[in-house]
């Protein structure tokens, strides 16, 4: 167990605890899920005792410090928005294309799906739920654009 002291967001400050992010620390390593972006430092400081291995682990899947991790994980559970961009994305030439955003600090490494621990028997989740959702969500979707174009009278022959 390590100490980490970060900044957080004022609407963060009384509503976060070492026990409630350990939690979400083993939650997202036994089953990696959506990040958003970082809701901003903020001006409250915050110190939680967490698995050092726990949250270097979530900061290289994410790309990003221990500190934007834990912020970004706390702020998903939380319902805090996520801070806005600082980058203007109509700066960019026309036709030019933006690569992917880069990690904040060049010492951390996201991790591939298969480079994170292998989930626990008696985790009790399974990561095939969104997949299951996103099939779902798809034939439905494609069964709405198959069955739902119209083809009126004299429109298209015989």
């Amino acid at each position: 167990m390590a100490t980490f002291t970060f900044r957080i967001p004022d609407s963060m400050a009384g509503r976060l605890s070492s026990a409630e992010m350990r939690a979400w620390l083993s939650q997202f390593l036994r089953s990696p899920y959506f990040q958003p972006g970082d809701p901003g430092s903020g001006s409250e400081r915050i110190s939680l005792t967490l698995p050092r291995d726990q949250v270097e682990n979530v900061a290289r899947y994410l790309g990003c410090s221990p500190s934007v991790a834990l912020r970004r994980l706390a702020g998903l559970h939380l319902g805090v928005r996520t801070a806005p961009r600082v980058a203007c994305l109509s700066a960019v030439a026309p036709g030019a294309t933006q690569g992917p955003p880069r990690p904040q600090n060049a010492g951390y490494r996201p991790k591939r799906a298969h480079d994170m621990p292998a989930p626990s028997p008696d985790a009790g989740e399974t990561a095939d739920f969104p997949v299951v959702q996103i099939v779902i969500f798809t034939t439905v979707i494609g069964a709405l654009l198959f069955f739902g174009t119209r083809f009126d009278e004299g429109q298209y022959p015989a």
